[in-house]
């Protein structure tokens, strides 16, 4: 933690940071309970939440790094690449049938609130599961109808074909007659040019370079912080004149309708009277910008790019003024 914000679990009033240099931060910044306070800088000054140019290895034909915390992207060259998928192209299917009925949003969904156990069990044909494959490894990307689940495996009983899942999924397996998956984060997948994986044991992370590029010519950026600054429960705040980057967020877990439960690198919850202006995030692995049950927030002339998930999110807000953003290059992670 930077020494700016130290004392980041007091309580604060009338406080002015100004802010000069880069900061580097591996978790992130919490600020609770404050009132009248202003963060900024008289430039854009970057507050990093991840690694930039980390030392790679030559591993057979791939690149490998140690990494403490699994990344939800990976920026090669100034692109995001591509999470290593089995099977690489289409999907596989559950065999699970779902005999609950949707009723509509309105009416609390389900006619009938789905079990822990429906929610963190697939049923597949274990002739689709190779035996080289390294299952519990992986993330399983689940089909819906108007969502999808990102769930990490916790483990699978190769005699009954069941794969048990470390997270309750949005709805459960073969729900809306949908049975398609596949599995993310995967050893087996990483043959394509431009994938990666991260070995969850050995923290290590992988990366199958494309033509021309070697460990000492590329230029790489790795989110780890899971969110760069977060305030809980504050009054009349206003960040201005920064940027956020390299923001990750935790990968394996539900995404959600419209994506909403992956952290932002900027995120509120349960504030007032917000101002976030003339700010930059980028490269965050969740949401650019989050707030959660706010009221009278104003986000206006930001730049929000190249984010996981969404740009700026509003859930259970009051009095929202967002104008003259420009958002663009989101929604880049499955």
């Amino acid at each position: 933690m930077h020494e700016l914000f130290s004392n980041e679990e007091a309580p604060m009033s009338d406080i002015t940071i100004n802010i000069v240099g880069n900061i580097f931060v591996d978790k992130p910044i919490i600020i609770k309970n404050c009132s009248d306070l202003t963060i900024a800088a008289d430039t854009n000054t970057q507050i990093f939440g991840g690694y930039q140019n980390v030392k790679w290895n030559k591993s057979g034909n791939l690149l490998s790094a140690r990494i403490d915390t699994m990344p939800r992207m990976l920026i090669i060259n100034d692109k995001v690449r591509k999470t290593a998928q089995y099977p690489q192209n289409g999907y596989l299917k559950s065999k699970d049938k779902c005999t609950l009925e949707w009723q509509n949003s309105l009416n609390g969904g389900w006619n009938k609130k789905p079990t822990h156990d429906e929610l963190t069990k697939i049923t597949v044909d274990t002739k689709d599961i190779p035996k080289n494959l390294d299952i519990e490894n992986c993330d399983i990307r689940m089909l819906h109808t108007w969502d999808e689940s990102i769930v990490s495996v916790k483990y699978y009983d190769s005699a009954t074909g069941t794969i048990f899942l470390k997270h309750e999924a949005a709805h459960p397996s073969g729900a809306f007659e949908r049975n398609e998956f596949l599995f993310l984060n995967t050893r087996l997948g990483i043959s394509e040019p431009g994938t990666w994986y991260y070995d969850k044991n050995e923290k290590i992370l992988y990366y199958h370079p494309q033509k021309n590029e070697t460990a000492e010519n590329i230029t790489s950026f790795i989110p780890q912080s899971n969110g760069i600054l977060k305030l809980e429960n504050c009054k009349n705040i206003t960040i201005k004149n920064l940027c956020f980057s390299l923001s990750n967020s935790e990968s394996g877990k539900i995404s959600g309708l419209r994506a909403i439960n992956p952290i932002g690198a900027l995120c509120f919850d349960k504030c007032e009277n917000i101002l976030v202006k003339n700010c930059t995030v980028s490269y965050s692995g969740g949401q650019g910008v989050k707030f959660l049950k706010c009221k009278n927030l104003n986000v206006s002339d930001c730049l929000i790019e190249k984010c996981a998930s969404c740009g700026i999110v509003c859930h259970e807000c009051e009095n929202e003024n967002i104008n003259f953003n420009r958002i663009r290059n989101v929604g880049l992670c499955d």
